[in-house]
């Protein structure tokens, strides 16, 4: 859900009823946002560049010329131009991928994500470029849907998302958020 302005009330009822898979994105300069609305989780609402506008506004161009169309992968990440458009990633340096990863980075960490986990916690990292906003969904089952289980912004290169451990197995991916 994308809400122009300031946060607000709405009294129509409930908003999300059962979606428990959306996100709500907000304008920069707007007022009253949380990491939360109405029990969704938020996020910064950006506008995604035209290809040639982020072709221009990367080192793409003058680094790799002979695979600057959407569907080279000049750094070898297994990712395309046009998906490390999406991504927010760099086109240009294969570590700049968006993946989860299992092991952590503690000098990539910020303080708070170097913290120790309570009892009955467990942590996923995430590879990030700071200023972007990523959300996490997770399922219990193969079959079952996906659902949003946090939305963040990252500050470092690396990211600590914290969940409660599931009582069996859960599947996780990571999304960029906007």
């Amino acid at each position: 859900m994308y809400i122009e302005g300031d946060a607000r009330d709405f009294n129509e009822g409930v908003v999300f009823e059962d979606n428990l898979a959306a996100i709500v994105y907000y304008q920069a300069g707007t007022s009253g946002w949380g990491t939360t609305w109405q029990g969704r989780p938020t996020a910064l609402w950006r506008l995604t560049p035209s290809y040639t506008d982020w072709v221009l506004s990367t080192a793409l161009l003058t680094q790799y010329p002979m695979a600057s169309s959407q569907t080279d992968d000049p750094d070898q990440d297994g990712m395309s131009n046009d998906a490390e458009m999406l991504a927010a990633t760099n086109p240009t340096d294969s570590l700049s991928v968006l993946v989860l990863e299992i092991i952590p980075r503690p000098n990539d960490l910020s303080e708070e994500d170097r913290s120790p986990l309570a009892e009955g916690q467990h942590a996923l990292y995430i590879r990030s470029v700071p200023g972007k906003s990523y959300g996490v969904q997770s399922k219990d089952t193969i079959e079952a849907p996906w659902r949003t289980a946090a939305v963040v912004t990252a500050t470092t290169t690396q990211k600590r998302l914290v969940f409660s451990k599931p009582m069996g197995q859960a599947f996780y991916r990571v999304i960029l958020a906007q």
